[in-house]
């Protein structure tokens, strides 16, 4: 789950470093001036099974905030329980765990 987050936040720096102003240009347009002519199978797919939740304007409305603050809400929202699932599952801890509850 970090990697994917990882990414995220480098296709925002190589957006930024290709000349798009992230931090002015609206992740809707920004999406609408890259989007082909039809919509492709991730799009398809959210609209199938996601389209209640995307039709609610309150869930929807990162897509009005700058590019660059949409990535980095999709990079945290994929990297928070990337990190905790990190913390939870380390070599040292993860033995301790299995140890304490085995020894009983």
């Amino acid at each position: 789950m970090l990697l994917p987050a990882v990414l995220v936040l480098s296709y925002g720096i190589v957006l930024w470093l290709d000349g798009v102003s992230v931090f002015q240009l609206a992740a809707v347009d920004y999406l609408a001036m890259t989007g082909g002519s039809g919509p492709d199978p991730v799009q398809a797919a959210a609209q199938r099974h996601l389209a209640g939740a995307l039709a609610d304007p309150q869930s929807a409305e990162f897509l009005l905030w700058p590019v660059a603050a949409s990535l980095a809400l999709v990079a945290g929202l994929v990297s928070v329980p990337g990190a905790i699932i990190l913390l939870l599952f380390r070599r040292g801890w993860s033995r301790a765990l299995v140890r304490r509850q085995y020894s009983r």
